[in-house]
């Protein structure tokens, strides 16, 4: 389980262009392939599900510890959900305004990694910092197409 962030206005059309590939792969049955043919199966399918949505345009938060936003101390349910419509779309606006908090609260941000540092080792700062790295990017690129986000949370 997990959030999922949608810019539709690019994944309306890579996900209409590549979704047939992905489905055809997906139907392909996993028995009776040896363990290389499973991991090629694997690999296509997650190569058509990166062209329906690329990086640029979408965005995966799992509710578990490798959740960036509880590093934080926001909430999907609570903080995001006030920044939601009806439609489940978070406008430009609402967008700017998650980044502002996002800012606003980085120094809760590192605390937390430094507290988590003590315990698993530099890979999971460096884990989180690429994702927060990332999550900014792709919020100020739905900003910059002056495009909501679709958020099933």
């Amino acid at each position: 389980m997990g959030a999922d962030l949608y810019i539709e206005k690019i994944t309306n059309v890579t996900s209409k262009k590549w979704r047939k590939k992905w489905e055809e792969v997906c139907k392909i049955p996993f028995r009776g392939l040896s363990e290389e043919e499973q991991e090629k199966l694997r690999k296509k399918t997650d190569y058509y599900w990166d062209k329906m949505y690329p990086a640029k345009a979408y965005f995966r938060d799992s509710y578990n510890d490798s959740n960036l936003l509880w590093k934080f101390g926001i909430s999907y349910w609570v903080d995001i959900n006030r920044a939601v419509d009806k439609r489940g779309l978070m406008s430009p606006d609402k967008t700017e305004g998650l980044l502002i908090l996002l800012r606003q609260r980085e120094t809760i941000f590192k605390k937390n990694l430094r507290n988590s540092k003590s315990h698993s080792g530099n890979d999971e700062v460096e884990y989180f910092e690429k994702k927060y790295k990332r999550f900014k990017k792709f919020l100020n690129n739905a900003i910059k197409l002056n495009s909501s986000i679709r958020c099933s949370i």
